[in-house]
């Protein structure tokens, strides 16, 4: 069963999506936006249909991936459509040309239904793994008891040798000073690297820092267990040590991520403490979100310059800088221009390389010009490649009877991963499942070429590390096993 807080907040979402109806169809005054209040409309029906029916079902217990993915619909259905009519009112945001208007309604209509999709995917993946999660119980194969194999070794291997060779080699990786120095300016020419193996010294940085903070929380775990719940500060203040340090390693990143690194960091300390006072989620998230603040500000320097009011000038581009960030319908118009009308040979190759330009060395000889983003950051007059197509217009030019694949896959992943964290006990395990979990959420913001690129460069390589360990540990505990029977048998016999 669902929480009752749970249950009170999705209401809460459903009225301030109902709001927000009310809102876009009497406050706007942008002719693109005529019927931009349809997506927070078919929200609020669609989320309290959603709760109701959850309410009726048994979960496996939904956990920490389910409640972000959440979040972030919510952020991208009704939070998108109001900050796009409130940043209006002060300044016309946007890159690339404005969809046509049957476009944009498209567009909105699109993403109405994909709303809906994604909503019957998360419930029959929960109904599914929820019955998988009560056979396991029942038929006694819990995967919660108790193993000694905890991956500390074999982690610390891995980060030993990882870390060394990406100090040796692209110490900029690893450098402190150049991950705060791309928050603040994000300038991309900081990670540069000219050998063709750049690209799997970025795999070894960007798995490092995973296994640093897992193998710190693997430590923070055996301590507090071997001390027996005592020293109780002491164990806090190494938490947030090591909440600290996993914000800071992902600076490098973009803001969400460094939010999310702070969530999970959050949820990983009460999961070994147990608890954790009020007063210290409010000063630790008011002291990691407010340097977000002041990232964003420092990066809408230009608003800041050319205006007579900064303060205003800079919410209004932040407000604007939604759509940009969660997929808006003005980006999935686009899409829906460029199928349309843009003069770009898109065919079976390009939905090939938008995969293997993701696989390390592979990518080396793969025609990065023959993407879906690559043209669409063309399609929008941008070099640079720093627009992300929304996943919801590539599933629209790759299958336009049926756009909504890729959305059905992330968010059925999004489930799956949330049910194995749920299901493992081992916080290696937990720490990787949550992060992919995260990565396939963000397909309200990411496009198929950000996820498949995690799952192939972080997420595959640590699960085979450990799941290697796994069937290695096995094999000698079962021979231990056989020698302890053996020596059992020839007691006996003498």
């Amino acid at each position: 069963m669902i929480s009752r807080k749970f249950i009170f907040t999705s209401y809460g979402m459903s009225f301030f999506s109902l709001f927000t109806f009310f809102y876009c169809l009497y406050s706007n005054s942008n002719d693109l936006y005529q019927y931009l209040f349809i997506i927070p409309l078919i929200y609020s029906i669609a989320n309290i249909t959603f709760t109701v029916f959850l309410i009726r079902t048994e979960t496996y217990g939904l956990n920490i991936i389910f409640y972000v993915a959440y979040v972030l619909i919510f952020i991208r259905y009704v939070l998108t459509p109001f900050f796009t009519i409130f940043s209006g009112k002060f300044i016309s945001w946007g890159w690339g040309p404005n969809p046509l208007k049957e476009s944009m309604l498209f567009a909105e209509i699109l993403m109405s239904l994909e709303l809906i999709i994604i909503y019957c995917t998360q419930y029959f993946s929960i109904k599914y793994y929820s019955k998988r999660y009560r056979n396991i119980f029942n038929n006694q194969a819990k995967s919660f008891t108790k193993n000694n194999c905890d991956h500390l070794l074999v982690l610390s291997v891995y980060a030993l040798f990882s870390g060394t060779l990406v100090l040796c080699f692209q110490p900029s990786l690893l450098s402190i000073g150049s991950l705060i120095k791309n928050a603040i300016t994000n300038d991309p020419t900081i990670f540069t690297g000219n050998n063709n193996l750049y690209g799997a010294f970025t795999i070894l940085s960007d798995t490092f820092k995973k296994v640093i903070v897992i193998i710190l929380f693997i430590l923070l775990h055996k301590s507090y267990i071997k001390n027996k719940g005592h020293l109780y500060y002491f164990h806090l203040f190494w938490g947030i040590s090591i909440i600290l340090l996993s914000v800071l390693l992902n600076m490098g990143y973009n803001r969400l991520r460094i939010i999310f690194a702070l969530v999970l960091g959050l949820y990983f300390t009460r999961y070994i403490l147990g608890k954790i006072p009020l007063t210290f989620y409010v000063v630790l998230s008011m002291g990691l979100i407010i340097p977000v603040i002041l990232i964003s500000i420092n990066k809408f320097s230009y608003a800041l310059s050319l205006s007579t009011s900064p303060v205003k000038s800079v919410i209004a581009t932040m407000s604007g800088q939604f759509q940009d960030y969660f997929s808006g319908p003005r980006l999935v118009g686009q899409m829906i221009d460029m199928k349309k009308y843009g003069s770009f040979n898109i065919n079976i190759s390009t939905f090939i390389n938008d995969f293997t330009g993701s696989l390390p060395f592979i990518s080396n000889y793969v025609n990065q010009a023959n993407r879906i983003n690559y043209y669409f950051n063309i399609f929008n007059g941008m070099s640079n490649q720093s627009l992300i197509a929304p996943i919801s217009g590539i599933g629209y030019v790759y299958f336009p009877a049926f756009p909504f694949l890729f959305s059905i896959i992330f968010e059925h992943y999004v489930i799956k991963l949330d049910f194995l964290m749920t299901r493992s006990n081992k916080i290696s395990y937990k720490y990787i499942y949550a992060y992919m979990g995260y990565v396939c959420s963000m397909c309200m913001g990411y496009s198929t070429q950000n996820i498949y690129a995690e799952f192939i460069s972080d997420f595959i390589p640590l699960i085979i590390l450990l799941k290697l360990n796994d069937v290695t540990f096995k094999a000698r505990m079962g021979e231990n096993k056989g020698k302890f029977l053996i020596g059992m048998n020839n007691t006996k016999n003498n």
